[in-house]
């Protein structure tokens, strides 16, 4: 209460406030509003800030214009300009994580602000959607998939031997013991034969992975968490599999993902925006640039900088 009382009366504030902001399009200069500490706010910059606010804010702030406006300046204003002046007196402000920080919220506000206008412009379509909808199936439907490990050896007397230390303690960490011990699949050893989810035609999840399609029949016969009980033939070798788990085949409809593909198509927008901002920012603002110089500084660093011993430890 001691900090309403501070800047005006209860009774006339109001007035004064409504009459500020009535004025400052006649006010030269304008008129200082409010200060606190070293922050100056006109009443321009107030009209700014409230006109900000929507309507379910503004309602909540009190039922007549005048006490919906005191009440942002006591309630919300003043708290933000008292926290804001402390923050540039501890020298907060400066700190490099909230400069990052705030250039950060800068730059989504601007790509937010850019979005916005090349919406209003280019408004997405149902035949857009529909159009993003039948030209990638492959994010809409899944095939049934298992998760596989595998341990590959060379016959079927080393895969028999496999199933009889595996299957006794079936727990992953024997499991991806064996598996670095004898797999001939060194690209799956070290993350012990995990060949992640298979499909029925031999893919997998990891684009540059495939599988013999014989893995997921044999393992199709079995519930999640069970081994195989025979070695699976895979070309010239035997495999030892496990199935870890396993999921449905999805198949999703266009209205079930018509949200999800607006608002990526929404982002696409504001992406596409920002290019085009930045193409015109570089072409209009970017007076010099010296690629020499950059190069010039490199070799320069390159030469100051202290040679590290090989096989010396990086300092702590």
């Amino acid at each position: 209460m001691q900090l309403r009382r501070r800047f005006w009366p209860r009774s006339w504030r109001p007035v004064l406030l409504l009459g500020l902001l009535g004025a400052v399009s006649h006010a030269e200069p304008e008129p200082v509003l409010l200060k606190v500490g070293s922050i100056s706010l006109s009443a321009a910059q107030l009209t700014q800030r409230f006109e900000s606010l929507s309507g379910l804010e503004r309602e909540a702030l009190g039922r007549t214009p005048s006490a919906q406006l005191l009440s942002y300046v006591d309630q919300r204003l003043v708290p933000q300009l008292l926290t804001d002046n402390q923050a540039r007196q501890s020298g907060l402000d400066k700190r490099l994580t909230l400069v990052d920080r705030r250039r950060d919220v800068l730059r989504g506000a601007l790509v937010t602000a850019l979005e916005t206008s090349r919406l209003t412009e280019q408004p997405i379509t149902e035949a857009e959607t529909r159009s993003f909808f039948d030209g990638h199936p492959e994010l809409f439907k899944q095939p049934e998939r298992l998760r596989l490990f595998r341990i590959l050896v060379a016959d079927e007397a080393s895969a028999a031997g496999v199933l009889k230390r595996v299957r006794g303690a079936a727990s992953l960490e024997v499991w991806k013991q064996v598996a670095r011990e004898v797999t001939l699949d060194k690209a799956t050893a070290e993350r012990g034969g995990d060949l992640g989810m298979v499909r029925a035609d031999g893919t997998t999840d990891v684009p540059e992975l495939e599988v013999n399609p014989a893995l997921f029949q044999a393992a199709k016969a079995i519930a999640d968490g069970m081994i195989v009980p025979t070695a699976v033939a895979e070309g010239s070798r035997f495999a030892v599999l496990w199935r870890r788990g396993s999921l449905p085949a999805t198949s999703r409809t266009f209205s079930e993902e018509l949200p999800r593909i607006a608002a990526h198509l929404r982002y696409l927008r504001g992406q596409q925006a920002l290019e085009a901002w930045l193409a015109a920012a570089r072409q209009q603002s970017i007076r010099e640039v010296h690629p020499e110089r950059l190069e010039a500084l490199n070799t320069l660093n390159a030469r100051s900088s202290p040679p590290v011993a090989s096989g010396a430890s990086s300092p702590r």
